[in-house]
């Protein structure tokens, strides 16, 4: 028998790979978001959607009947709707887990982010551990939590940075990370939901990342730590996009006081105004390097781009 699966945040960037290998995969799913415009123009049809807000109970009541895996993609990065992260990120989960332990799901997925637990001050990161916690907690399913790195869609930042003439980094860009691509993350997703484990023909043999010392599940198979598979500084992200666009490269250094001062401010302003700039000044200030995973490279993504 198919593992049915509900995919919470189909509308979102992951959520969108997630729908397309789904479909090509042709087994039973149900997609749920708020706008049927997006959910149908993403090739869905009418039995695999579900219309809910995630933040409202009422809403998700059966959404999990005859489901068997959770995934939630649920979060915010721009805050709108007069919605925080504790309302989304925390408390919006936390709705759609009771339901799926309600009504008997077997396995609930969670996508939370890299290294969430050791950054604690960040609003974003704090609402999501929090949740993860809860799950991992769960006596009635068996709990999965993610972890990724960037996503190529973040790092399109220095892309429009080099093609608007000059690229800002902070320090001499030295620190490391190694974002990941959303249809790599997407099939990793669906061989944990599927198959309990990652199909290791994917792992990735990035440099610098020694793939038997570091790719392990962080916590008994609960939880998994994942990136692409090739390692940047920042300062080479910023020249990747220049080779990309074949622009000469043009780099100013702000030196890091200026993130360390910024920081401080975001962390003081409302979470609508400050709650990415605190997300971004935090992780830029220090290497970020997940286990390597995927077969998508990031030259290739910023040449797509252009």
């Amino acid at each position: 028998m198919q593992t049915k699966i509900l995919l919470a945040g189909a509308t979102g960037y992951l959520g969108r790979y997630l729908v397309q290998r789904l479909l090509k995969q042709n087994g039973p799913f149900i997609a749920m978001g708020r706008s049927i415009k997006k959910l149908e123009s993403m090739g869905l049809e009418t039995q695999q959607i579900r219309l809910a807000q995630v933040t409202d109970p009422i809403s998700l009541a059966g959404c999990c009947h005859g489901i068997d895996v959770v995934i939630s993609c649920v979060g915010i990065t721009r805050q709108k709707d007069g919605l925080n992260y504790m309302d989304v990120d925390y408390q919006a989960n936390i709705n759609l887990l009771e339901e799926a332990e309600r009504s008997g799901v077997k396995k609930f997925i969670y996508i939370s982010a890299f290294n969430a637990p050791n950054h604690q001050s960040v609003r974003m990161l704090y609402a999501k551990e929090q949740f993860a916690q809860r799950l991992l907690s769960s006596q009635m399913l068996a709990p999965c939590v993610i972890r990724p790195n960037g996503f190529f869609s973040d790092i399109e930042a220095f892309y429009a940075m080099a093609k608007a003439g000059r690229a800002y980094l902070f320090g001499w860009g030295e620190v490391k990370v190694n974002p990941i691509h959303g249809e790599d993350l997407a099939r990793f997703c669906l061989d944990i939901a599927e198959l309990g484990s990652p199909s290791m023909d994917k792992i990735g043999k990035g440099k610098e990342i020694k793939v038997k010392q570091t790719w392990r599940p962080l916590q008994d198979k609960r939880e998994f730590a994942i990136g692409g598979p090739d390692v940047f500084s920042i300062k080479e992200l910023a020249q990747l996009a220049f080779k990309a666009m074949d622009k000469p490269e043009k780099l100013l250094h702000l030196p890091d006081w200026m993130r360390r001062l910024a920081l401080a401010i975001a962390k003081r302003l409302p979470e609508k105004f400050g709650g990415p700039a605190e997300f971004f000044l935090t992780v830029s200030g220090q290497d970020m390097v997940a286990p390597a995973y995927g077969e998508h490279h990031l030259l290739e993504h910023f040449k797509s781009l252009s």
